[in-house]
């Protein structure tokens, strides 16, 4: 317990004297092990002060040493201790591969050092970080949590380089991922240099195609799924190609049930297949086209009313709609609809080869019915106001924009909407995602440009391994990634750096650095995947693409880039042209929920929900300021119980706090996302997307939508040009459920629910 104290004092922070006398108490009777004495006092501390700079980094530093007297003292002793591991039935059962515990102990001495020389960057995670790694992410073995933060860094990069790889490589790796510049997505996190089943991807797009409808085939599909799910992969799968309700069957006087069956079927094994071992529940997303006789039914599952026996609540519905859809909306024309049965191919076909077939078929009134266009829409969009879902994805902007083509028609996103693949019988789609973490990039003179191309580079070319080392839960996933090699690079933070530079959403700067920001993460992408063309080859599928006929992502939306000062778009088409690409998808904005938290940073490309908002700790529920906010009112010396009871009373808004505390071009840059204009937050999306080529998860903010408000942001996002309009439309800010006062607080219970994410995309 002296060491508690001495902790406490070297940071001159007077710990609750009777805080201290209980644990000290439950300490002394054994109650409590020192690593809970450390926890207890940690999570204390942190529900009694409001916001308290001092006291959260007290809580932090104590959750932290907690960890390590936990622990082994060295790395090369975690890594001892997690491949000695035994099973409660005494066989021995090792944790980490025997390919890094060689690895790690031909190279102890080096290893240890090195982690010993960085070991004070786990002193910049704060409390909330901790709690997440040690939930999810720190490796265990039969007694416990066996890593440390940096431990699991260490062990991510000797497991991500290449066996040809350099010991410079493996360092560089190392400080990279140690200083938090640069996330992998939670599967590798979880699973990087394990002994069982280590599968790395995060995302993977399932093709219902036509020869699987059927007993065989729907029941195979689920099989696969299950697979999928049960090693932490996240599934988009399209149903486009499942017969329609009452349609004949094959070789048979009986008529078909439809898509909700099937819906059904995966609903319960999403309930069942559980992911890593426990760590959460299967995620899958079911895309479909409005052209479908089973759509209204479709949509009408995920309705929070009515018979709950049709209903699949653990299943998320996606909408891929096509440009003729949208005219006919426009024009206020009729909508037919055509069973894949009768009228097969128009999953297979975008763009005008989709237009005509589909008017071909309506022209010889081959379809099961009709309605009005704009009916049909508003089902949609109506859904989207009672459940947040479904996504809505444009299918042709996905074929048109995409480096596959040449395979195909993609016919469905992933689970998150950001992954554009094309799929089919034999392949199914995969995804490896990383995310780069973008405020460590800010400078006293601005944005480091440069350090962003070089950490980009760097993590494109890891990415790129990842493809070569998975375990593959299914064949057509192995058949698919290894034959096109895609990767996703996403960025992380993005609202911090806005924040840091005092640039308002929607404004000529901000729209600017984030074009910049994601022409120069696409252009290193690129540049990597060129340079590992040239060492092995392209990917296998490079030919016919656009690439390949010197089209980027930019040419595809008929856009000028962005023009880098250090570097020529032109010199690196010629050296595509001269090697090619070893992946045919490089970029992919993801959410990165899970992994912002731990690095500290804004989600993903979002801007803030809330300047304030509550999280959840073993001890209660605690109060949380943005960062940003907090050091601008502390520099100016206004930070205080005042401010703090405003913005809780004004649902994290800052736009009530006095001009002399914060002035209006500063709330202009501190608005939530509810207060900023969605078609800013389109417009910003259209800038990056033309580095983007894949998708991005895109969150639509609206306290009271309407279908008037939804209609004219799904034509916006649809005439700018994106392939995803909508990922979840969220309704209520988080900050909305913890209206009180601070000083009035005590006996409150305020708690933020939070809308469900994706784990094995966050980046």
């Amino acid at each position: 317990m002296d060491a508690i104290k001495n902790l406490a004092n070297e940071f001159n922070y007077e710990l609750p004297k009777d805080l201290v006398a209980d644990v000290q108490k439950a300490y002394k009777s054994k109650k409590l092990k020192l690593p809970e004495c450390y926890k207890k006092i940690s999570q204390e501390i942190l529900a009694m002060q409001v916001a308290d700079v001092a006291t959260e980094k007290m809580s932090a530093r104590l959750a932290l040493r907690a960890i390590q007297i936990s622990t082994p003292p060295s790395f090369s002793a975690c890594i001892t201790k997690l491949f000695d591991n035994v099973s409660p039935g005494g066989k021995k059962r090792p944790v980490v591969s025997k390919a890094l515990y060689e690895q790690v102990m031909k190279n102890k001495e080096f290893y240890d050092n090195l982690v010993q020389e960085h070991d004070n960057l786990d002193q910049d995670l704060d409390v909330f970080a901790l709690s997440t790694l040690e939930r999810a992410y720190l490796l265990r073995d039969a007694s416990g949590i066996v890593e440390r933060p940096i431990y699991m860094y260490m062990r991510l990069a000797i497991s991500l380089v290449r066996e040809d790889a350099s010991q410079d490589e493996v360092v560089q790796l190392f400080k990279t991922l140690s200083s938090r510049r640069a996330s992998f997505a939670t599967p590798v996190m979880f699973n990087c240099g394990c002994e069982k089943n280590p599968s790395l991807a995060s995302c993977f797009l399932y093709a219902m195609t036509s020869d699987k409808d059927s007993v065989d085939g729907i029941f195979s599909s689920l099989h696969d799924c299950a697979k999928i799910s049960h090693m932490s992969g996240g599934i988009g799968i399209s149903f486009h190609d499942i017969r329609a309700r009452g349609s004949p069957i094959n070789g048979g006087s009986g008529a078909a049930n439809g898509i909700l069956p099937v819906m059904q079927m995966f609903n319960t094994m999403a309930k069942t297949v559980d992911q890593g071992g426990g760590r959460r529940r299967g995620s899958i997303a079911v895309y479909l086209e409005p052209h479908h006789p089973d759509f209204i039914e479709f949509l009408e599952a995920r309705q929070t009313y009515g018979s709950q026996e049709l209903r699949t609540h653990d299943l998320f519905t996606a909408v891929w709609v096509s440009d003729l859809f949208m005219e006919r909306v426009k024009n206020n024309e009729k909508w037919s609809f055509f069973c894949p049965e009768l009228c097969p191919g128009l999953s297979e076909k975008w763009g005008d080869n989709y237009k005509n077939l589909y008017l071909d078929y309506e022209q010889k009134k081959m379809y099961t019915k009709q309605m009005k266009a704009r009916d049909v829409f508003y089902r949609i969009i109506d859904l989207q106001m009672n459940a947040s879902l479904p996504y809505l994805l444009f299918k042709d902007s996905c074929n048109r924009k995409s480096n596959q083509q040449n395979l195909g028609t993609i016919r469905s996103s992933n689970l998150c909407a950001e992954i554009v693949q094309y799929s089919d019988t034999n392949e199914t789609a995969v995804c490896n995602l990383a995310s780069i973490c973008l405020p460590k990039f800010i400078k006293d003179t601005g944005f480091d440009f440069e350090e962003l191309y070089n950490t980009t580079f760097q993590i494109a070319t890891h990415l790129d391994n990842l493809i070569d080392v998975s375990y593959y839960p299914i064949a057509s996933a192995e058949l698919s990634n290894k034959k096109h090699r895609p990767i996703g690079i996403g960025t992380q933070g993005l609202a911090d750096c806005f924040a840091s530079l005092k640039y308002a959403w929607g404004s000529a700067k901000a729209l600017l650095l984030d074009e910049q920001i994601h022409a120069v993460v696409y252009y290193a992408a690129l540049d990597a995947s060129n340079k590992l063309a040239e060492k092995y080859g392209p990917y296998e599928s490079y030919e016919g693409s656009p690439a390949s006929r010197g089209l980027l992502q930019y040419d595809l939306w008929e856009k000028k880039p962005y023009e880098i000062p250090t570097k020529s778009w032109d010199v690196l088409k010629q050296n595509i042209k001269m090697h090619g690409l070893r992946n045919s998808l490089s970029t992919a904005l993801m959410p990165t929920a899970s992994t912002a938290q731990i690095a500290g940073n804004s989600e993903s490309i979002e801007p803030y929900s809330a300047m304030i908002f509550t999280r959840g700790t073993l001890a209660g529920e605690h109060v949380v300021v943005n960062k940003q906010l907090r050091k601008i009112l502390l520099s100016k010396n206004r930070w205080n119980s005042d401010v703090k009871d405003n913005l809780l009373k004004n649902f994290g808004s800052v736009q009530q706090l006095p001009k002399e505390i914060l002035s209006n071009p500063e709330k202009a840059v501190f608005r939530t996302a509810w207060e900023i204009k969605q078609k800013d937050l389109l417009e910003h999306a259209a800038v990056r997307g033309k580095y983007n080529c894949q998708s991005m998860s895109l969150n639509i903010f609206m306290k009271d939508p309407t279908r008037a408000k939804l209609t004219s942001l799904h034509f916006k996002a649809w005439s700018l040009g994106l392939k995803t309009s909508t990922y979840y439309l969220r309704m209520n800010s988080p900050a909305s459920a913890i209206q009180f006062a601070v000083s009035n607080s005590q006996n409150s219970n305020p708690s933020c629910e939070s809308n469900p994410v994706c784990e094995s995309c966050s980046a």
